[in-house]
């Protein structure tokens, strides 16, 4: 599949397309990880039109695709055309990598975790959303479907500890029932206390999770 080609398609309806109850849970979510750990200066891994690097300053952004970038540069934002695998800056230059959903999913992940750990400082950290194990349904892009990479966490703690990092926190959302992307009815009463009930169950048994990880050295 080529997100590339698809994001540039699909980028002036990018934010009506995830204005969904179920997306605007997660960038709650995300936006927790940001207030309790986001410092200095920091890299938008997959910004997008730049929807999070509205919440703090210092940041650069960058992305796969010009037509998300253009949108994000229109609304001042510091962006750069890169990928995930191969970020254009110098090693230990950033305090803090946003890393959020889907892009650890379609990237080679393995190269993109050793840039993080390349162009973070000694004791920065990575915050990040993912599609796990538990996001079983199928996946379709243009009506094509696509094979994703969903991950344990044990996958994804064994990744980022071969490349000097420690897990600092760990959550997951939807644990009881897949999220209704692209729909966009308001969740109903049985969902809102379906989702305040799963905080109190396992926090591996989520569609998607949302982790820190801190580099060590």
């Amino acid at each position: 599949m080529d997100f590339r080609a698809f994001y540039n398609q699909t980028a002036k309806n990018y934010e009506l397309r995830h204005n969904s109850p179920a997306t605007n849970y997660l960038r709650k979510n995300e936006l927790g990880l940001i207030k309790r750990f986001a410092r200095g200066r920091i890299l938008d891994i997959g910004c997008g039109t730049g929807y999070h690097m509205q919440y703090v300053k210092n940041v650069v952004g960058v992305d796969i695709s010009e037509g998300m970038l253009k949108i994000a540069r229109e609304r001042g934002f510091n962006v750069k055309k890169a990928s995930a695998e191969k970020l254009p800056f110098r090693s230990n230059s950033f305090d803090t990598v946003f890393c959020f959903f889907s892009v650890l999913n379609i990237c080679d992940y393995r190269e993109a975790v050793k840039e993080m750990a390349r162009i973070l400082k000694p004791e920065g950290v990575v915050l990040l959303s993912l599609s796990s194990i538990y996001d079983k349904g199928e996946f379709r892009v243009m009506k094509k479907r696509i094979k994703l990479k969903l991950f344990t966490k044990q996958e994804l703690v064994e990744v980022f500890e071969k490349n000097d990092f420690r897990l600092e926190y760990f959550n997951s959302i939807f644990r009881f029932r897949r999220p209704r992307w692209g729909d966009f009815t308001p969740f109903t009463l049985k969902e809102k206390i379906m989702l305040f009930l799963e905080k109190l169950y396992k926090k591996e048994n989520g569609v998607i999770y949302l982790a820190v990880f801190r580099r060590i050295r």
